[in-house]
């Protein structure tokens, strides 16, 4: 989905109304992800589920491909820019890790454990279980909203020219190689992420 939202932006020339739209669709399908339909059989629930999901990856790329090229349209200076991405990537992994672990204490805070209503062994959870799900589904729900909006609000976005010959892009890798800050950031996040999804199976 990246390479699609990457074109449409490009072609718009603005990436704030992208994130103005998309974060708040994301949030209602990621909200409807714990919501668990009723009368749904368990073929039911898998297309529920299958549909919802990807609904909802494409809207994290949608909010998500224009916030990372917000940067370059901040300013017309490497060195700012380099910095405005290592400040997001930090803020990233510190919302990687707010992220993975808050849900999970606030369905312990109901009651819950982690491993309740994941298998079949344990029946279905408690309804003060279930609503500790969707209370903490509200909660990244509404930062799914708050984050982008910070952005949206605490940036200007500058018109891109994109009439002017650009750069090969291997000369544009390079660049990039060479800030070590930035490698330093994204090796971190790549490792931190990689043990989240290791630890999640």
């Amino acid at each position: 989905m990246d390479p699609i939202f990457g074109y449409f932006v490009n072609k718009s020339r603005k990436v704030k109304p992208w994130m103005a739209a998309s974060c708040f669709v994301a949030s209602v399908f990621y909200f409807f992800l714990w919501f668990v339909p009723p009368d749904f059989d368990v073929e039911g629930r898998f297309a529920y589920y299958l549909v919802i999901y990807c609904c909802f990856q494409a809207m994290v790329a949608a909010v998500y491909v224009p916030y990372t090229s917000l940067t370059m349209r901040l300013s017309s200076d490497d060195k700012q820019r380099t910095s405005a991405t290592a400040f997001r990537t930090a803020g990233e992994l510190v919302g990687l890790i707010i992220g993975s672990s808050a849900p999970g204490q606030i369905i312990v805070a109901f009651g819950g454990t982690s491993s309740e209503g994941c298998s079949g062994s344990r029946g279905e959870p408690s309804e003060t279980v279930k609503n500790g799900y969707m209370i903490a589904a509200g909660i990244a729900s509404f930062f799914y909203i708050l984050c982008p909006t910070i952005v949206l609000l605490g940036t200007k976005e500058r018109y891109v020219n994109t009439s002017h010959e650009h750069p090969s892009f291997f000369s544009e890798m390079k660049t990039v190689f060479k800030q070590g800050i930035y490698l330093r950031l994204l090796g971190a996040y790549v490792f931190f992420t990689l043990g989240v999804q290791v630890n999640s199976l």
